[in-house]
């Protein structure tokens, strides 16, 4: 059967989409709308008029990610609350800390926290070993289900070539997380993170 006989009988049964439309269902690349699989059904003709209904609903459910910002964010926040640290505290913790700009966005459910920054938070509140196993395969959950945040924790699995590039990714994201603050604030400091970062790097860069 070729897509045009798919659209003559969709169209037939009252369903009148055309063939780009089915060319796109049958494609793979996203799940298409639930008439549209119903029509690609009936056209096809499966016995149980049902049975477009049920194959849409168990793809719809493979694509939706059981793990959202938000209940992860959720997480996050009833330890932060529970340890009662400071965002100055994780942001100066010995080792390394996490941004107060970042780690507000985390928290609050704006941002979606990369591996790095979960390992971060989880060694600074001091998470004991099951709970930051559970936390961070939600987290393996939540960029497994969204292409544009596996997309972001493969690229930081490369490692820069040498050392100083670390300076400027780090002025990348914090310039990033304040432009974000200054989007949803509508504020500006006078001497803000961005102008901070930039300042930050070309500091390292000169002493490297």
């Amino acid at each position: 059967m070729t897509f045009k006989d798919l659209v003559a009988k969709s169209q037939a049964c009252g369903r009148p989409y055309g063939e780009s439309t089915f060319l796109r269902a049958a494609s793979g690349v996203r799940v298409p709308g639930r008439e549209v699989v119903e029509a690609f059904a009936q056209a096809c003709g499966l016995a149980d008029p049902n049975d477009g209904a049920r194959l849409w609903e168990a793809a719809d459910r493979e694509r939706t990610p059981k793990v959202s910002v938000q209940t992860l964010s959720a997480e996050l926040s009833k330890i932060h609350k529970a340890r009662g640290h400071t965002l100055r505290t994780l942001e100066n913790r010995p080792g390394g800390g996490l941004p107060r700009n970042t780690l507000r966005l985390i928290l609050d459910g704006t941002r979606a926290p990369s591996a790095r920054h979960l390992d971060i938070f989880l060694a600074g509140c001091k998470v004991p070993g099951p709970t930051r196993s559970r936390l961070r395969a939600m987290h393996e959950e939540l960029v497994a289900g969204d292409p544009k945040l596996a997309a972001r924790e493969e690229s930081r699995r490369t490692p820069p070539p040498t050392y100083i590039c670390g300076f400027a990714e780090r002025a990348h994201e914090t310039s990033e997380t304040a432009r974000e603050i200054k989007a949803r604030t509508g504020t500006r400091d006078d001497f803000d993170e961005e102008e901070r970062a930039i300042r930050y790097a070309n500091h390292k860069a000169a002493r490297w």
